[in-house]
């Protein structure tokens, strides 16, 4: 009795084929590590755009102990705006 193995040879060539495509197609789409400076300045536009949310829902506040919370946010996103922007300028990092 002879056993036909060609077909299935092509299959598994086949699929280890499919496989290396999947594996090189992942490969290439996985994002580089980013650099401790690019983290800062993502960092820093973050709390920038914290600040700036902050300030607006502080404006348009009416409630006195809601305002008080607005406030607090304001200084607590103030002050880490400043802290990284403080800490970019010891590292001579510019965006």
């Amino acid at each position: 009795m002879r056993i036909n193995l060609s077909g299935a040879a092509r299959g598994i060539s086949s699929a280890l084929a499919n496989a290396r495509d999947n594996v090189q197609h992942i490969a290439a789409n996985i994002k580089k590590p980013e650099s401790e400076s690019d983290i800062l300045i993502e960092n820093i536009k973050q709390a920038r755009y914290d600040l700036e949310r902050a300030e607006a829902l502080f404006n348009e506040l009416t409630d006195e102990a809601a305002i008080d919370y607005a406030a607090y946010s304001i200084l607590a996103a103030r002050s880490k705006y400043v802290y990284l922007l403080g800490l970019a300028k010891k590292y001579n990092i510019k965006f």
